[in-house]
């Protein structure tokens, strides 16, 4: 494991680090690493091209494109070691049978929580959130009879309605918002203590102790800071501002001061558990998001590039209803313009948002419909997007 100073330096190896950091030593005073630069340099924060054994994963589908992340086999035990860290806070042991329900194959989450689980000595049943087992899942679950079940919030709220399998201890969630109300009812349907974790692709960051106040994290792997997302500026303990990352345990792709995209604030005070451990509050997004099924949402830009690119600005107004029925997600477009256009070509460019989006289209858990309407009021001047989410 690299030390912070060590990080640095060995990130010069890479292109894009050599560029954004020659010259300057203080690691306050670093230039921030932005989403676009992952999104399209990827290959340029490799510290190594040619001689490192490497996975490749991507991202959870949140952006029109998804980012890319290689990962050496050397990052993936380090990883996977702060998941066990996480286990164990949890409770779990050797004793334990693990039903992960994630996607296994592009993100990097499920891999990696699998793998944390296995260190543990629990039994692990992994199943893919794209795969045909899922369909299968109950009769899995009747079989082995979990005791930890570990999910997206989304997909542990649909199972609610058909679990009929004995209780477990521990419910993980991550991925997702989990709100309190989605926290009671899964508690109640499962008969255990939801564990909530929270990280992304760039990085595994945090989880929450039996308190459930905040998620605590080591500074052995990573390094949180706070800053005021309209002037960069580090702000105060305790103030709520846009989360930036460095992993201490990644070292083919560096992720060094990463702008999350968060909003949330952080406090070095002891918890109430004993733990004497940093805890970081999440408090939102920067941009208003809707979370979908398995992780995926979509956001007010992406919604807002469709129409642009449909219509060469944003109609007057777009109104998407989120509804939930028979285990599908059913997204409404009510949408007023001036130029009335085929609403299929509306749906055909909706499905461009991303490749995790499509996905849930082609596996009948999401659906979209499309209302076009002539605008009715010729003042209105620029435009809106509103998300109505009528979901319980």
């Amino acid at each position: 494991m690299l030390d912070l100073k060590s990080l640095i330096k060995h990130s010069l190896n890479s292109k894009l680090y050599y560029e954004k950091f020659k010259g300057v030593s203080d690691f306050k005073k670093l230039p921030f690493l932005e989403h676009d630069e992952i999104l399209q340099r990827p290959l340029d924060l490799l510290t190594d091209k040619q001689n490192v054994a490497s996975k490749i994963y991507f991202s959870s589908g949140t952006t029109g494109k998804p980012k890319t992340f290689f990962f050496s086999i050397e990052d993936i035990e380090n990883i996977s070691d702060l998941c066990k860290r996480f286990s164990i806070l949890e409770g779990v042991n050797s004793s334990d049978r693990v039903l992960v329900v994630l996607p296994m194959a592009l993100w990097p989450v499920g891999e990696l929580t699998k793998l944390g689980h296995i260190k543990t000595g629990a039994t692990v049943i992994p199943v893919d959130l794209s795969s045909s087992a899922l369909k299968n899942v109950n009769s899995i679950i009747n079989i082995i009879k979990p005791t930890i079940i570990s999910s997206t919030p989304s997909v542990l709220m649909e199972y609610i309605k058909k679990y009929d399998a004995p209780h477990v201890r521990i419910i993980e969630t991550t991925g997702e918002k989990l709100t309190g109300g989605m926290r009671n009812k899964i508690e109640s349907a499962f008969g255990g203590v939801v564990y909530d974790a929270y990280g992304l692709s760039e990085a595994v960051i945090g989880v929450e102790c039996e308190v459930h106040d905040g998620y605590h994290y080591w500074g052995d792997y990573v390094i949180l800071e706070v800053i005021d997302p309209n002037t960069n500026e580090e702000i105060e303990e305790g103030e709520v501002g846009e989360i930036v990352v460095t992993c201490l345990k990644r070292k083919l792709m560096p992720i060094i001061r990463y702008k999350t995209g968060d909003l949330g604030r952080i406090t070095k005070q002891r918890c109430i558990c004993g733990l004497n451990t940093p805890r970081v509050f999440i408090e939102e997004r920067k941009e208003f998001s809707i979370q979908l099924s398995a992780g995926v949402s979509i956001t007010h830009s992406q919604i807002r590039k469709v129409f642009d690119n449909i219509f060469g600005e944003t109609p007057n107004s777009v109104e998407i209803l989120i509804s939930h029925k028979e285990g599908i997600d059913k997204l409404y477009f009510k949408i007023t313009c001036e130029t009335l256009n085929d609403d299929k070509y509306v749906i055909q460019a909706l499905q461009n948002i991303s490749i995790d989006f499509l996905d849930l289209i082609r596996l009948n858990l999401i659906e979209i419909e499309v209302s076009l309407a002539k605008s009715m009021k010729e003042d209105i001047h620029g435009s809106a997007i509103k998300f109505i989410d009528l979901r319980t």
